[in-house]
């Protein structure tokens, strides 16, 4: 990508900033979801996750109004940590920046991935509506028609433990895993989207192998929103 050049007197943009300018012109809205990604953590915060970061949980309304999140997300950034990336380069960024519509569809389809092989040998009809109210009708069509056909399904499902939570629950913490292989700033910001009180263990589960298996994912979901990104980085 080729270096923007900075106005006269002003310093050049970083390395990680160069294709800045780039998005203000061609792709305004992906530029705004990434600001805010880096700067606002406030507007995306998990309602379940609110009290880890204030006991004392200020106004319901004040969550509404934005120059008060601005307030609290300087509170949130200064608990998490990790420095703000702008580097359009970066391949996790069309799972970072989803929203909580987006992510929560894709965990069900990332379950359905996990338990694909499970679908498929379901013969009673008793089995075959549990998985279907499980994963949801749209997920359990996935798992019939695309799952088996991923190149790390057969791995990723040999690493899934008990099925005790939701399709959901599942989802997220193949999310939390992968996620772990991304700079610690994005990674504990994309963390603040995900609920709290989930249980599904993911510790023996490899990070390397949950973002192939999520990635893989993302891009039969959401091949549209993740060709945005091909125009960012291009």
């Amino acid at each position: 990508m080729r270096q923007e050049l900075a106005p006269t007197g002003t310093a050049p943009l970083p390395p990680s900033a160069d294709a800045l300018p780039g998005l203000v012109r061609d792709l305004p809205d992906l530029l705004l979801a990434l600001c805010v990604f880096n700067e606002n953590p406030a507007d995306y915060l998990a309602l379940s996750r609110r009290a880890e970061f204030f006991p004392v949980p200020p106004d319901a309304a004040l969550w509404n109004v934005g120059r008060a999140r601005r307030h609290l997300s300087r509170e949130i950034l200064a608990r998490i940590g990790g420095e703000a990336c702008f580097d359009t380069q970066r391949a996790e960024w069309p799972l970072a920046l989803m929203d909580r519509t987006q992510l929560d569809r894709l965990a069900r389809h990332i379950a359905a991935a996990l338990v694909g092989a499970r679908v498929r040998r379901s013969i009673s009809r008793a089995e075959v509506l549990h998985w279907r109210e499980w994963l949801t009708p749209e997920a359990h069509d996935f798992a019939l028609k695309r799952a088996g056909l991923l190149p790390v399904s057969v791995e990723a499902e040999a690493a899934v433990g008990s099925l005790d939570g939701t399709a959901e629950s599942l989802g997220h913490a193949w999310l939390r895993a992968a996620c772990s292989t991304w700079p610690d700033g994005t990674a504990q910001r994309f963390l603040l989207k995900l609920p709290s009180g989930e249980a599904v263990d993911t510790a023996t589960v490899d990070a390397a192998l949950a973002w192939r298996l999520v990635s893989s994912v993302l891009s039969i979901v959401e091949a549209r929103w993740c060709s945005l990104f091909v125009t960012m980085r291009a």
